[in-house]
């Protein structure tokens, strides 16, 4: 066979950017400050974020003084691509993963250098069906679950909601006691119970420097709230 030689060559010219419509321009042209964008699947955000970036680096902001957050990697790498061939050689903006970006931040306040472990999905949910398993073997925890529940407990479904308390929880920066306090008080004896174990489950996801996704957000915010003072 005879030989083959690959050769990788710059784009003879830089792609055009997209044509926005009014209200996609009207996002790339915002500077009063932070601004809520709604919008749905295909609505062209990728398409709007990548020009906004490209336009205020044009207008002489640094790349360093650009952060772009998204909920995927491949719509993190997708960015990066789109902007690259515009940008080429230069610096391009910092583009993340929202839960990356928490994680930095997190670990740049820490006491100490030990690394933190973030959860899958699979392990966060195995890790609630084992702090609710502790409860059923502790009589006064498991009756502390409303008469309703207790077909539920031990179920996969019923895992399933307790995760989802948690993280509603320590989205507004709840702790177990606070949980119970409130569920006692609303009246609300499922969530009164969920206090506890919530409290739990923190303490054995901290044993084990681990966390899981809503708890890395809560830790993310307090970090900036800490730089910040």
């Amino acid at each position: 066979m005879g030989k083959h030689t690959w050769r990788f060559a710059t784009p003879e010219s830089t792609p055009e950017l997209p044509l926005l419509h009014a209200a996609q321009q009207a996002v790339v042209d915002w500077t009063l400050g932070p601004a809520l964008v709604l919008a749905g699947p295909g609505t062209g955000k990728t398409s709007t974020l990548v020009t906004a970036a490209l336009q205020r680096l044009a207008e002489g902001a640094p790349a360093s003084s650009i952060l772009i957050l998204t909920f995927g990697r491949d719509a993190a790498a997708e960015l990066r691509e789109r902007l690259a061939l515009h940008i080429g050689s230069g610096e391009p903006p910092r583009v993340s993963t929202f839960h990356a970006f928490a994680l930095e931040l997190v670990m740049r306040v820490q006491d100490d250098d030990t690394a933190l472990r973030l959860l899958s999905g699979a392990e966060q949910e195995r890790a609630v069906r084992d702090v609710i398993d502790g409860t059923l073997e502790d009589p006064a925890l498991r009756g502390a679950w409303p008469s309703d529940l207790h077909e539920a407990l031990g179920t996969k479904g019923f895992a399933k909601e307790v995760r989802n308390a948690f993280a509603a929880a320590r989205a507004i920066g709840l702790s177990g006691d606070e949980v119970a306090r409130i569920g006692n008080r609303g009246g609300n004896p499922a969530w009164a119970a969920v206090g506890p174990v919530l409290d739990e489950y923190l303490d054995t996801q901290a044993q084990q420097q681990a966390l899981d996704y809503a708890e890395l957000l809560f830790r993310a915010v307090h970090a900036v709230h800490d730089e910040r003072n």
